[in-house]
């Protein structure tokens, strides 16, 4: 058949059919991810908490992971050869932390991140423990050679935080005074009556002290809020405003059908500047911006931070996981914020519905994950509610989204389906450079791993995540079209690689690329990402 003829039936399908979205399916189930950690034999639920910075300071990002049964934290130094099986079995970490108990299931809160706050220029490991009755947060301090085995109990460079606030804890830090170090947050609920969130900031210094406790040492900044109902904080520091400090943002997580305003889920915002108060009552004083969730359905549990749409500010990204199969919202950052931001009557500037078996929103991370300069947003389920087979999701940034994303009608970026029933892919997620290439990994726990073991997936970032150029000339045009009919109907030479044919993502390269790229090049359809 003529290529002309071949091209004007492939038009006239794409006119009736519409345009295809490029979302790529990545089935842990048939293909292997770039590099899996696998637990020891005695391991439980490795994975359950994960994090990425760069502890040894060799500029590129390291991996962190828990095991909760052998009270431990495996650091793997990233590296340009990375690859494969890491079995912990075998293979030895770079570092190990011990006499660490951290964990979590049900709710994706951020337990561990990164921070440097002796402000030394090298990353500090900042991560929540559960130890005897008192909860403690600590910070191992990064350094070109940390050793291959540290005890908390005895090393000396770390810093050690006790309260007694409550369980539901999470850890985040950011420079909120301007004075160049990192300040430690910890969020904490607490029972009883009334129930409430602790926020308690530690200012970052060059000469801390080894151990500080809150139960007889003030914070540097005390922030209550006792109008709440099942408090379970997540928290989510940044500069949303774009003043040049960082932003205390936290979250009070909540399950309920109905709320009005002081009962409603909330994240609130406390501004960042050189003077802030020691005290925030925020029973009685406004916080600087406040979010309010329309439903509960756990507004809040997972969030995320990022220059999402490229105009220079952080975006929030907000999960709200039982909202139907889970939901996210996108704020963009601004200088000019409203106090108030209620989305019982404003929508967010972009909403993502979820996907089947993914409870979208319970943990979120961001990156740049096929180096656009746009930040991606990564969201997964994380907990034992609803359904057999998880999955993540990442969606990719753009200046250009559209204001609701449906994830059961594509969209551009990948799902990531995984290995087993049950083995809560996505509980705990993180995003950095691990191989050095300059594009963000993502970095996967899966702590349900039969025999409930645990396992981590590692999936590098790639540029070409939309394979729409199969001649490879780093040009889309008419030419890629050909090249394919070539292929496809004239036994024409194979693309190179084969999945640069691949335009609609999903693993094949057929009829349908070719539909793709006619719909981008004749009908201004979606632009590929190549």
């Amino acid at each position: 058949m003529h290529k002309k003829t071949i091209l004007f039936w492939l038009m006239m399908v794409f006119f009736l059919f519409g345009q295809v979205f490029c979302e790529e399916v990545f089935d842990l189930r048939v293909i292997n991810a770039d590099m899996e950690i696998l637990p020891k034999n005695n391991s439980c639920q490795l994975g359950s908490v994960v994090a990425a910075g760069d502890i040894n300071g060799d500029g590129i990002d390291d991996m962190v992971m828990t095991d909760i049964c052998n009270e431990a934290v495996y650091i793997i130094y990233g590296n340009a050869t990375l690859s494969g099986n890491f079995d912990l079995g075998t293979d030895s970490a770079d570092a190990r932390i011990d006499g660490l108990y951290t964990y979590q299931i049900t709710y994706s809160k951020p337990l561990a991140t990164f921070g440097d706050i002796n402000g030394d220029g090298i990353q500090d490991l900042i991560i929540y423990t559960l130890s005897g009755k008192t909860n403690a947060t600590y910070v191992i301090y990064g350094n070109i050679s940390l050793p291959p085995v540290i005890d908390v109990a005895t090393y000396p460079g770390l810093l050690r935080v006790e309260f007694l606030y409550g369980l539901a804890t999470s850890v985040g830090s950011g420079d909120f005074n301007g004075d160049g170090f990192d300040d430690l947050m910890i969020a904490s609920g607490f029972g009883g009556t009334p129930k409430g969130v602790e926020v308690l900031v530690k200012f970052g210094a060059e000469n801390l002290p080894r151990q500080i406790d809150f139960s007889s040492t003030l914070p540097d900044m005390h922030i209550r809020v006792t109008n709440s109902i099942g408090p379970t904080p997540s928290v989510c520091p940044m500069d949303i405003n774009n003043d040049g400090w960082d932003d205390i943002i936290f979250s009070d997580i909540k399950y309920s059908g109905s709320c009005y305003p002081q009962y409603c889920p909330t994240i609130w915002t406390i501004y960042g500047d050189t003077i802030l108060p020691a005290w925030i009552n925020l029973d009685s004083t406004s916080a600087d911006l406040s979010i309010y969730g329309h439903g509960g359905y756990y507004f809040g549990a997972g969030m995320g931070a990022g220059d999402v749409n490229g105009d220079g500010f952080n975006d929030l990204v907000i999960g709200e996981p039982l909202a139907g199969f889970g939901k996210a919202y996108l704020l963009y950052g601004d200088t000019l914020l409203p106090p108030v931001f209620d989305l019982a009557d404003t929508t967010s500037d972009v909403s993502i519905y979820g996907l089947d078996s993914t409870i979208l929103g319970n943990a979120i991370a961001t990156g740049d994950f096929n180096g656009d300069g746009y930040k991606d947003m990564l969201s997964g389920r994380g907990h034992l509610l609803g359904y057999h087979l998880s999955k993540v999701v990442l969606v990719l940034g753009g200046d250009n989204l559209p204001g609701e994303i449906f994830l059961q009608s594509g969209f551009d970026g990948i799902t990531i389906i995984g290995e087993q029933d049950y083995d809560l892919l996505g509980c705990a997620l993180a995003m950095g450079d691990f191989n050095g290439d300059g594009l963000d990994d993502l970095l996967i726990g899966a702590p349900g791993k039969s025999p409930l073991t645990g396992k981590v997936f590692v999936i590098f970032g790639d540029s070409l995540i939309h394979h729409c150029d199969p001649n490879y000339d780093k040009i889309i045009d008419i030419a890629d079209i050909v090249y394919l009919l070539n292929y496809l109907f004239k036994t024409g030479p194979v693309p190179y690689p084969k999945l640069a044919g691949d335009a609609t993502c999903d693993g094949i390269v057929d009829v349908g690329d070719i539909i793709f790229l006619i719909n981008y090049l004749f009908k201004a359809g979606p632009v590929p990402s190549c």
